[in-house]
């Protein structure tokens, strides 16, 4: 099977906050699963509706915090139960937190995903 996605993929694994755009004060946690120069991954106990937006809310190690806005790709059961995948793509973000992510980004390419818990 060919991988066709523009950039490659680092497996993490971070815990974070996501919050509706329109319920911004109603959070719920995820895990990040994995991450790329436009977008990521994480798991989460429901699914979430495609092209709905967030914001999301973590911590990078050696970056420290970062929140984004971001809009959901896809999402669908996997392979544990009660476990659903959402892919978002990044679509705004302060300069400084996006430096911030690409440096963890490309940082995690070289590390293994223990490595960043």
């Amino acid at each position: 099977m060919i991988d066709n996605r523009e950039w490659r993929r680092a497996d993490v694994d971070i815990a974070a906050e996501c919050a509706c755009l329109d319920l911004p004060k109603e959070k719920f946690p995820v895990r990040v699963i994995n991450i790329n120069e436009s977008g990521l991954c994480f798991a989460t106990a429901s699914s979430v509706r495609p092209r709905h937006k967030m914001n999301m809310m973590f911590t990078l190690k050696g970056e420290g915090p970062v929140s984004f806005e971001v809009k959901i790709v896809w999402s669908g059961y996997f392979e544990k139960p009660g476990e659903y995948r959402t892919g978002v793509k990044i679509t705004h973000a302060t300069p400084e937190d996006l430096d911030n992510f690409f440096r963890f980004y490309h940082a995690s390419l070289v590390k293994p995903a223990s490595l960043h818990k």
